[in-house]
Order: C-alpha cells, then sequence, then structure tokens
C-alpha cells in the first residue's frame, strides 16, 4: 500500500514543490504579491503547461515505465527548476513580468526534466 500512495503522489508532489518554491523565490525578489502579481504567476504556469500539452499532443498515451515512475519519488527536479527560477527573476526588474516569469519557468522546466527522465528510461527499457 506504501508503494502505491508514494507512486500515485510522486508527480504532484514534486510539482507542489516546484511551485512553492518558484512562487517564493518571485515574492522574496518583488515583494508580497498583490492580487494581480497572483494572477499573472497563475497565467504564467499554466501557459506552460498548454505549451507542453501542444507539443505532446501527438504522444498523449505513450506508457510511462515503472522504472521512469521510482525515479520521478527523487524529485530532483524541482531543486533544478527552483534554482533556474532564482536565476532568471533576478535578471529582471518589472515585478509584474518576473511573477508571469516565475511561474512559467518553475512549470516549464519541471515539466521538461521529467519528460526527459520518462523519455531517457523508456529508451533504456527498449535497449534491453
Amino acid at each position: 500500500m506504501l508503494g502505491r500512495m508514494v507512486s500515485a503522489i510522486d508527480l504532484p508532489f514534486g510539482y507542489t514543490l516546484t511551485v512553492w518554491a518558484s512562487g517564493f523565490i518571485a515574492a522574496r525578489r518583488f515583494g508580497e504579491p498583490r492580487l494581480l502579481d497572483i494572477f499573472l504567476f497563475l497565467l504564467g504556469a499554466v501557459s506552460a503547461y498548454l505549451v507542453c500539452t501542444a507539443a505532446a499532443y501527438r504522444e498523449f498515451g505513450l506508457p510511462v515505465t515503472t522504472h521512469a515512475r521510482i525515479l520521478t519519488a527523487i524529485n530532483i527536479f524541482s531543486v533544478v527548476a527552483s534554482a533556474l527560477v532564482t536565476l532568471i527573476v533576478h535578471l529582471l526588474d518589472n515585478r509584474l513580468t518576473g511573477y508571469a516569469v516565475a511561474g512559467f519557468i518553475g512549470t516549464l522546466t519541471y515539466i521538461l526534466c521529467m519528460s526527459g527522465l520518462w523519455y531517457a528510461s523508456a529508451a533504456l527499457g527498449r535497449e534491453r
């Protein structure tokens, strides 16, 4: 049962860490978010998801290997995404752009890293 629970929450857990860290990094950089800042952060995150969805549209339904699911539990990509958000938002001076970019970069980085991990895992599985 524990294994099922862990495998059920590993992706949302990692993404939650990514979003929280990205938002907090933006708040540290640009100050307490106002209502518009929050909506722009959400818009950035949803935009990244839609970009990835559009790019992957033809690949929906591909199986995810058990090996890849095990690797996702590590959640190292939350750290990678947060580090990238930190680097990028410190280059920006505009608060409104900063919040949107933080949401977008955090989401995009996490999705692309996880996709790369799953792709590599599937490729290794085919070679065996």
